[in-house]
């Protein structure tokens, strides 16, 4: 089921990106805080969508890996396999990035300010 929710909400956004309409999901996926972040960023399923795999009985992915990238560069500064958190970003200068999170596919994405 988790992969059908997917599936879904990577489909819609591909519509909307092919269409130029706005995409807004009233489901965030990701729960990235402290947000701007300084030394440390905790990576989590979003409170809802935690909901909607509890009343599907579906388990709670772990995730396998998160890539970090410049919003101003493009460029792929990092890649962390097997996460845990809080994750050390103390590396990465001030700016904006975008974290892309994985299980064996993408869950999601989120964008983070590093202070």
């Amino acid at each position: 089921m988790i992969k059908k929710i997917y599936l879904f909400l990577f489909a819609v956004s591909l519509f909307f990106l092919l269409t130029g309409e706005s995409c807004e999901t009233d489901i965030p996926m990701l729960k990235v805080y402290p947000n701007p972040a300084h030394d440390i960023l905790n990576v989590e399923m979003s409170d809802e969508m935690l909901a909607i795999l509890k009343s599907e009985g579906e388990p709670i992915p772990r995730f396998s890996r998160i890539e970090i990238y410049s919003l101003q560069t493009g460029e792929k500064i990092k890649t962390i396999n097997y996460p845990s958190n809080p994750i050390d970003v103390s590396f990465l200068k001030t700016g904006a990035y975008m974290l892309m999170v994985f299980e064996d596919a993408l869950i999601g994405e989120a964008k983070f300010l590093k202070q």
